[in-house]
């Protein structure tokens, strides 16, 4: 009976890493599909992924979304998208979700929130994100 116990830990403790190995091929594939325009494969991979709280995979159905890649144009989405997955530290989805503020699209403009997320997403290194800070504030960035 103790066995059982000690192979069951094992297992547990290996099905993490398995599992994140898993969603870094479905990831991959995901991206694959997407940048060969194979929106509905690419979608359906992402979803599952989102499903997991993958904040790429949201990032990736944002930028779908916005760019009415595989369905119809939706900014509103597209931000939502965004903001799941910046709410996870997620630096590309913090300046995607920074931009959909400045300009208004699918939120309401805000340059305040979009600084905040602006500054965010450069405390992560996201390139393009101390350009918008400059954008927004007139001077150099300083997250």
């Amino acid at each position: 009976m103790r066995i059982w116990a000690v192979i069951l830990l094992l297992l547990g403790a290996l099905a993490p890493a398995h599992a994140e190995e898993v969603a870094e091929q479905r990831l991959e594939a995901a991206i694959a599909a997407f940048q060969s325009g194979d929106y509905a494969v690419a979608n359906s991979l992402l979803r599952e992924l989102a499903e997991r709280e993958i904040p790429a995979a949201e990032t990736l159905l944002g930028t779908m979304a916005a760019n009415g890649e595989g369905s119809a144009q939706n900014h509103a989405v597209a931000a939502g998208w965004f903001l799941r997955a910046s709410r996870r530290g997620y630096a590309p989805a913090q300046l995607a979700l920074a931009l959909a503020f400045a300009q208004g699209r699918g939120v309401k403009r805000s340059d305040e929130r979009a600084l905040s997320l602006a500054r965010a997403a450069a405390r992560g290194q996201q390139p393009g994100a101390a350009e918008l800070i400059e954008q927004l504030t007139g001077t150099p960035a300083q997250p």
